[in-house]
């Protein structure tokens, strides 16, 4: 009896060894199972009259497309904030009915907003409707009528910010009025080819006077500082630019500005242009020009400006 006990326990040990020594079986890992389930690719759903719906539905897809609003050039879509620090109270740069639309979004008046007359309208027959053009794959042409609504539902109620917020009034840099230039003392400014295109230099042509028109939101424009004037013959390589001052001058000039308004002429400086360049070329123009609430100077026209206000902003040598 004792022996068959023994036997009977030892059995029993011998279970509880092998049994209480295999491990359990490990949880589940997520990650191994990662690529069994489909991506999520719903796109999130946002009212489509604020600025966050606006570009998710119509900027980023419509307008921030390669050579259009990509950056380039002002306004810039290719992220919310771009878009709305480069449209709201911002001034317009084209001379195109900115007698009705001075600013790209006026708060709360979305018929005084190049934005949306640029969607609704043929400015003086200069400018078409935007887009210009859309992708293949757009859904512009079928959804226009309520891409627009949206447009002027988010102006009209204020145009918010991303976070729901109202703008903020900014502060300004200079702005530039317009460019006009004399050769040899002479009281007839220099001819343009067309309203931005660049002035012509006369044959025989020696010393030339540039005047410069220039406004600002809160500075006196006798408080404006030109720090320096800038030209090259690249368009927009200023790398070893010719450098030149220009002067505050108490007897202005008023001739036609950019816009085609009259404007006053009060910043001039003087360049020979023959004993620096050759014949052929065409010399671009920027000016650095500070007010009293920046740091630092704007120049003007700036790398990310349009090329007709860089080309307005230039003279050739015959």
């Amino acid at each position: 009896m004792i022996k068959g006990n023994v036997n009977i326990i030892g059995i029993c040990l011998l279970a509880v060894l092998i049994f209480g020594c295999t491990k359990p079986p490990l949880p589940d890992n997520p990650y191994d199972k990662k690529d069994e389930t489909p991506e999520d690719t719903t796109k999130v759903i946002v009212d489509p009259n604020t600025i966050t719906g606006i570009h998710q539905n119509i900027f980023g897809p419509t307008c921030a497309n390669s050579g259009c609003h990509d950056g380039t050039f002002e306004p810039d879509f290719r992220t919310i904030e771009s878009s709305y620090n480069s449209l709201v109270l911002q001034p317009v740069t084209k001379p195109d009915n900115q007698d009705k639309a001075p600013l790209r979004v006026t708060p709360e008046d979305a018929s005084a907003s190049m934005l949306y007359l640029r969607l609704t309208t043929n400015l003086n027959n200069f400018e078409a409707r935007m887009p210009l053009e859309v992708d293949p794959d757009s859904d512009w042409p079928n959804m226009q009528a309520e891409y627009i609504e949206n447009i002027k539902t988010w102006i009209n109620e204020g145009a918010l910010d991303q976070l729901g917020n109202a703008p903020i009034v900014p502060n300004n840099e200079p702005q530039l009025n317009g460019i006009v230039a004399f050769a040899d003392a002479s009281t007839t400014p220099l001819s343009r080819s067309g309203s931005n295109s660049p002035m012509n230099f006369p044959n025989n042509g020696n010393v030339l006077d540039i005047w410069f028109s220039l406004t600002d939101d809160t500075t006196p424009t006798n408080k404006l500082e030109i720090e320096k004037v800038l030209f090259s013959n690249k368009l927009n390589d200023f790398n070893g630019a010719v450098e030149s001052l220009a002067s505050f001058e108490t007897e202005s000039k008023t001739h036609n500005g950019i816009k085609g308004e009259n404007v006053t002429y009060n910043f001039k400086t003087t360049i020979q242009p023959t004993n620096i360049w050759l014949k052929g070329e065409t010399i671009f123009i920027r000016i650095l020009v500070k007010d009293e609430d920046h740091t630092l100077p704007k120049e003007i026209p700036g790398k990310g400006s349009e090329n007709f206000i860089k080309t307005y902003a230039a003279f050739t040598i015959p």
